[in-house]
């Protein structure tokens, strides 16, 4: 596994460091809210090389921002729009 700190783009522009990975995975992204031009480039690069992706969202509204970013970027959508995690803990948590 290889993490990278820094937009998906400047690493796939890193030649020293960039190998293709089998998959990108990516927490809580708020790609539709934050960041969203960064987020874009990183996407089309993402689908031109055909890299299978993992996005988790935050909150409902995110992840209807999210989906409809990814599907006007042409990304091939694999789950039910707005598909509720099976595994998520009912736990209440404080955005400190």
């Amino acid at each position: 596994m290889t993490t990278y700190a820094k937009k998906w783009h400047e690493y796939r522009a890193d030649k020293d460091r960039y190998t293709k990975p089998d998959l990108v995975v990516a927490f809580n992204t708020g790609m539709s809210m934050e960041e969203t031009d960064g987020w874009v480039e990183s996407i089309k690069l993402m689908l031109e090389d055909d890299i299978p992706c993992l996005f988790t969202m935050y909150q409902e509204d995110e992840a209807k921002g999210d989906y409809d970013l990814l599907q006007s970027l042409g990304a091939k959508i694999i789950t039910e729009r707005n598909a509720m995690n099976p595994f998520a803990v009912d736990i209440p948590t404080i955005d400190a």
